[in-house]
């Protein structure tokens, strides 16, 4: 071989490798995806909140009248049975009296002292009256005995006697209303505090048998009619709340089954017993505004189950619409909208192919397929952008 071909030739050989480096460098790489195999199992249409225990039937035990009410002795927990004492009202403290207000109810005490003063003189005239009067009838009716008087003239001195006797006892009577108005006078004197001693109490009573929830006015104070004071119910009858928004209770029938999770211990069975016949506004952790109901459910469980579930516990509830068994389920993240339908990536000879389906149910995790996948397949989960029809993939997970 001449010198002139060996340089042919090893051009050629370097230009063949070169071009195996540039194709090698620049060829289309495979999309890394993350894939899943469509499966044959059971999916459940679901609805996920949050919500708490309370007791079924709350009493909340109010003043009954405005006073002092005594601070409580009894403590949360402590159990009562219908009719026991659980708080009590002393009569409320009048106020203490300013410089003007003190001046003003001296000086209505001396006006009452006068005023009994004056009383007690007009039961002395009174008095006089009369033994004037008895002794004018005692002359007239020697008088009248000696015929040196007339029986009319008798008769007109004992009806004013009857009068003056009646004179006195109305003075009498007036005497002891000016002592009364003075002694309500010098009440106005007296120390609050002292003003009613050993005057007490008015017992408010519990109404149930049952177990004291919350103190709601613990100390001493002075309070209204119709404060609260305890709440007092009946711990063993716990029902759960949820606030589902109402585009969801709206499709939850009453019975539902539901799950109840997340409050420490096994997963209990409950029961939709009622959906509440009005909503309200609600503002989210994310300050969006939301329209929500509440939901009451029954616990089915045994009570040993949740013994140590109490009042105001939180919990996860999935409330349970529909089921499937034996379906073709994938993630939910593999389905994506295509056109007026739903779509999966299914993964064929290493390349994703896009394929129309017809969707189920679905519990926010996974979804029924009714149709246009088979189980086994491997379907793209969350696609990208870069993937496309005939795009060359490979999973990260390792799968083909």
């Amino acid at each position: 071989m001449t010198a002139g071909s060996r340089r042919v030739l090893l051009i050629a050989v370097l230009g063949a490798g070169l071009a195996g480096v540039l194709y090698w460098a620049f060829r289309p790489q495979p999309v890394l995806v993350d894939m899943e195999t469509a499966e044959q199992g059971a999916v459940r249409e679901t609805i996920e909140e949050e919500g708490f225990t309370r007791v079924r039937d709350v009493f909340t035990v109010s003043a009954p009248v405005a006073g002092r009410v005594q601070r409580i002795s009894l403590e949360v927990g402590d159990t009562v049975a219908a009719g026991d004492q659980v708080a009590a009202l002393e009569p409320p403290v009048t106020g203490f009296l300013d410089a003007r207000a003190r001046a003003q109810a001296e000086a209505e005490v001396r006006a009452a002292m006068a005023a009994r003063d004056l009383a007690a003189a007009d039961i002395e005239r009174a008095r006089a009256q009369l033994t004037f009067a008895e002794a004018e009838v005692k002359r007239l009716r020697r008088l009248v005995s000696q015929e040196a008087a007339t029986q009319r003239a008798l008769e007109l001195a004992e009806t004013e006697v009857k009068a003056r006797h009646a004179g006195f006892t109305t003075a009498e009577a007036a005497l002891r209303v000016q002592e009364y108005r003075l002694e309500t006078a010098k009440a106005q004197l007296l120390d609050p505090a002292l003003a009613s001693p050993g005057t007490c109490c008015v017992p408010v009573p519990s109404p149930i048998d049952g177990v004291l929830l919350r103190i709601l006015q613990e100390s001493e104070a002075v309070v209204a009619a119709g404060t609260p004071l305890v709440e007092i119910g009946d711990p063993t009858r716990i029902e759960v709340v949820a606030e589902l928004l109402t585009s969801d209770a709206v499709r939850l029938p009453v019975g539902a089954e539901v799950e109840l999770t997340g409050w420490g211990g096994d997963t209990l069975a409950g029961r939709v017993r009622r959906v509440e016949p009005y909503g309200f506004r609600k503002i989210s952790a994310l300050g969006v505004e939301e329209r929500r109901v509440e939901v009451i459910v029954d616990i089915v469980s045994p009570r040993e189950a949740y013994r140590r579930l109490a009042h105001g516990y939180r919990l996860d509830l999935t409330f349970i619409l529909r089921r499937r068994s034996d379906v073709v389920i994938v993630p939910v993240g593999a389905v994506f909208r295509m056109g007026e339908g739903w779509a999966v990536f299914v993964v064929e000879d290493g390349r994703a192919t896009p394929r129309q389906v017809e969707i189920g149910i679905s519990d926010r995790r996974r979804m029924e397929i009714r149709k246009g996948l088979e189980s086994g397949e491997f379907v793209v989960v969350h696609p990208g952008d870069q993937v496309e029809a005939g795009v060359s993939v490979v999973a990260r997970a390792g799968r083909p």
